[in-house]
């Protein structure tokens, strides 16, 4: 079943017929992340090996592309340049424009993770292009709504809207539910924001129930987690904590069903950032601890400053002074590695308010004056972006 599209690779072409096969194979691979991606990676990373052995080219990009798909599944995409490299130059060698869009949007991702945002709109209306002309209605879908979520995380509501929409009604077009349903995620992602006020936390959770009403939560489990965990986190910001309680276990469940440790460990760090505020801080350190443990075994720093500096903010407010110091000591370099704005608008103003529960007054003091800085530098930033997109 593996190489049951490698034929359509061989006939590709422009027409209809090709539009139809090309849903079909995007679809199988769908598919085929669902239930088990961890299973899907390594089948993928088998079917590579093969496939270079017997140098089927047509073979290889298919394994490629499934490889490609589950490593962005599982959210764990780091390490894997030279494995898209080798994808898009296949993709042109092959002339499978299909997996070309696939791997544009790849390198869109990646741009608009640098802040480069004009570059990874160009990549991506040339994705859409390309999409557009072949008629392929879910890959293009499927860019719009990337594209959006790009958007929703940077904090650009309007546009994530905008993007967000076009590739719901796009799946809703072609009676995609679990298309629809990923794009009603992202839009209940928009309302349900940390900061996000109630009523739009209310919208929010509208529609997240909407898009789990069109998950089949024992086949598309994957999916289920982002729902599961994104209910949750709705549902801790409208301070109904005990209500996210048994959203926040089935997520933590599914992570481990599905041997997504990523995934996990930011399950444990929004679990304890909740017990956290319900004021039961052995329930917080408990499981801040566990996503702290999980982290170092991913060797994933993109999310470690934000566990770390939470972690030591309790310790401190625990009075545990040693420990939240040499958390927080952790937590610098961990800061200094990943230096997103995000992350320095997280930590900053923890770090600060730790400091000043163990009397640090002038750290804390310098602690502030960094997070106005660097919330300064993020809308400077952010202005610019725009100015250079109008």
């Amino acid at each position: 079943m593996a190489y049951l599209f490698v034929v359509l690779l061989l006939i590709f072409s422009a027409g209809s017929a090709a539009a139809v096969d090309e849903d079909a194979r995007w679809k199988h691979y769908r598919d085929l992340q669902k239930y088990d991606p961890a299973g899907m990676i390594e089948k993928a990373r088998l079917d590579i090996a093969k496939a270079r052995a017997a140098a089927d080219e047509h073979a290889e990009l298919d394994a490629l592309l499934r490889l490609s798909l589950g490593y962005a599944t599982v959210d764990e995409t780091s390490q894997q340049e030279e494995n898209e490299r080798r994808g898009e130059e296949l993709a042109i060698k092959l002339g499978d424009t299909s997996a070309q869009c696939w791997y544009v949007d790849g390198r869109a991702w990646v741009m608009w993770g640098q802040g480069k945002w004009t570059e990874a709109g160009a990549l991506w209306d040339e994705a859409a292009a390309m999409a557009t002309r072949l008629g392929l209605k879910r890959v293009l879908a499927s860019i719009y709504t990337n594209r959006g979520q790009a958007h929703q995380v940077a904090e650009r509501r309007a546009e994530a809207l905008q993007w967000l929409s076009k590739g719901y009604h796009l799946y809703e077009e072609i009676n995609d539910n679990d298309g629809m349903a990923r794009a009603l995620l992202y839009i209940g992602a928009v309302y349900g924001g940390p900061m996000a006020p109630a009523h739009d936390q209310l919208r929010a959770s509208e529609h997240l129930e909407r898009g789990l009403a069109l998950v089949d939560m024992k086949r598309d489990r994957r999916l289920a987690v982002d729902f599961v965990l994104r209910m949750a986190l709705t549902l801790t910001r409208r301070n109904e904590i005990a209500k996210a309680r048994p959203w926040f276990t089935q997520a933590l469940s599914l992570t481990r069903q599905l041997r997504l440790p990523h995934l996990e460990a930011i399950a444990e760090f929004h679990v304890g950032v909740a017990e956290m505020a319900d004021k039961r801080p052995q329930e917080a350190l408990a499981h801040l601890y566990r996503a702290r443990a999980i982290f170092q075994t991913v060797k994933d720093p993109s999310f470690q400053p934000r566990v770390l500096v939470t972690l030591g903010l309790l310790l401190a407010q625990q009075g545990r002074r040693e420990e939240a110091l040499a958390i927080l000591a952790e937590a610098q370099p961990a800061l200094a590695a990943v230096g997103t704005a995000e992350n320095e608008a997280y930590y900053l103003p923890r770090a600060a308010e730790a400091h000043a529960a163990l009397g640090n007054y002038a750290e804390a003091y310098r602690l502030v004056q960094g997070a106005r800085d660097a919330e300064r530098r993020r809308t400077e930033a952010q202005n610019s972006q725009l100015a250079e997109e109008l």
